[in-house]
């Protein structure tokens, strides 16, 4: 369950609710950040998406905890606010290859290579309806 600034799991064996062990920059207290998104993989791993710090996984079975932030893929003169880039809104899982994750930010989308642990903006969705010709009524 994702609260305004923290993780909480329940376990439904002991009935207890657990806080996970979220990681903060030194400069941002947690009452800054909120969390904005959570997806559960096949994997075992959650990942939770914050407002200006990123994403974390955290790996259920060995309890470590990763961070990443999509803002920092972008080229070192962008002007871009990499707030927007580091706001993690939604995952979705890719259709295709589960070592993919859709990132929704607010500076767009991105896709995350879980193996790799990386993001990337280079790729190009393939729409198979657009410009397909149906003879047939039309209603």
């Amino acid at each position: 369950m994702g609260t305004e600034s923290q993780v909480i799991t329940y376990n439904r064996a002991s009935r207890n609710f657990t806080l996970l062990p979220l990681r903060y920059p030194d400069e941002i207290n947690d009452l800054n950040i909120r969390v904005r998104s959570l997806y559960l993989d096949n994997g075992r791993s959650l990942y939770i998406g914050f407002s200006s710090i990123g994403m974390q996984v955290y790996d259920l079975q060995t309890k470590k905890i990763e961070q990443f932030s999509p803002g920092d893929t972008r080229e070192k003169d962008c002007r871009c606010d990499t707030l927007l880039a580091n706001t993690v809104s939604a995952f979705a899982p890719h259709a295709a290859n589960n070592n993919n994750l859709w990132i929704g930010t607010y500076d767009g989308i991105y896709l995350f290579d879980k193996k790799k642990k990386n993001f990337s903006r280079r790729f190009e969705i393939e729409n198979p309806m657009i410009n397909v010709y149906r003879p047939g009524p039309f209603y």
